[in-house]
């Protein structure tokens, strides 16, 4: 039988909790790991930094997200999480001058287990993002590793099954399929150049 509880979401650019109190947190960077360096001051005002948190399991996304772009912080409500299947979650990070340009600067996607032999009876269970890789997750912030992701179920089907590698694989095929008709743009000018490298020093609204 499935049981449903509360889901919190605070941590590093990320938390959350299931039912019974159990609370999973989420720690995710605004940079990534070809970044050099970043100045910070570039997300905060008159810039707008927001984040989009989204569940599987026809849950949709999070609602009251609030980004504290100077602490590099994140947190959300996600009421009625139902567990005991593995879900996946998707963290979506864009940036907004003050004349309303926008970029998209990165996703980082994961499996979550939250079935009983994963959670057990813990009243907390963390997620470590902070370096994504797979098989635990996978950042994505370039036009290159958008369309290198997998391109059709079968591609995840010949993955052994209950593997990390093929939940990680189901993951990337569901945001593949919640962003078919409004596929992200990592590269906003075509330059070549990733929107979050342009962000960090501050060249992405010119």
């Amino acid at each position: 039988m499935s049981r449903a509880g509360t889901l919190w979401l605070v941590g590093l650019l990320g938390g959350c909790g299931a039912p019974e109190a159990v609370d999973l947190a989420l720690r995710i960077p605004i940079s990534w790991p070809q970044t050099g360096s970043c100045e910070l001051t570039h997300f905060r005002a008159p810039n707008v930094l927001t984040a989009r948190i989204t569940l599987s399991g026809n849950y949709g996304t999070c609602a009251d997200v609030r980004v504290d772009a100077a602490a590099l912080t994140v947190e959300a409500f996600c009421p009625e999480i139902t567990t005991d299947i593995v879900r996946y979650l998707c963290f979506e990070y864009e940036l907004a001058d003050a004349a309303s340009r926008s970029a998209d600067l990165l996703a980082i996607l994961a499996p979550v287990d939250l079935r009983p032999q994963a959670v057990g009876r813990k009243q907390s269970l963390t997620v470590d993002l902070t370096n994504p890789a797979p098989p635990a997750s996978i950042l994505i912030a370039t036009p290159t590793a958008y369309v290198e992701l997998p391109v059709s179920d079968a591609a995840c089907a010949a993955l052994a099954v209950d593997s990390p590698e093929r939940h990680l694989c189901g993951a990337e095929r569901w945001w593949l399929d919640s962003r078919a008709t409004t596929p992200p743009d990592y590269d906003r000018d075509d330059d070549g150049e990733p929107n979050i490298d342009e962000a960090c020093a501050g060249t992405l609204f010119p």
